[in-house]
């Protein structure tokens, strides 16, 4: 059982990985209510959806994920974490290959637009 829950944690750390890279804008960052929304639009079976339904909010489920890629902020918005930490994090595999190149294709693009923007 403990080895279905580690697998069904991955998939929820992946799908608001993966969410937050697609949605979450040149700071990376969404807030728990539109994370919500985006999950509330998956099949009610969907191995997300049941993972978050465990939890008596999003808050709670999103506070009890081991090494989090991110921080929440006033319990509203979660951030990505520094660049370095996110390397350390799929360096010691709490992040999958595919998620971090993903990652790192983002990070990029933002990178180079914040410094258009201060041009």
């Amino acid at each position: 059982m403990q080895d279905q829950k580690a697998v069904e944690e991955q998939k929820f750390c992946s799908y608001i990985f993966n969410l937050i890279l697609n949605k979450g804008g040149v700071k990376m960052h969404m807030s728990i209510a539109d994370i919500t929304k985006e999950m509330q639009a998956l099949d009610p079976k969907d191995s997300v959806n049941h993972f978050r339904k465990r939890f008596g909010n999003m808050d709670q489920c999103l506070r009890e994920i081991q090494n989090p890629f991110y921080t929440i902020d006033n319990h509203i918005v979660i951030t990505f974490k520094p660049h370095d930490q996110i390397i350390q994090l799929h360096s010691q595999g709490h992040i999958n290959e595919e998620d971090f190149k993903l990652y790192e294709k983002v990070y990029q693009e933002n990178e180079k637009k914040k410094l258009e923007d201060h041009k």
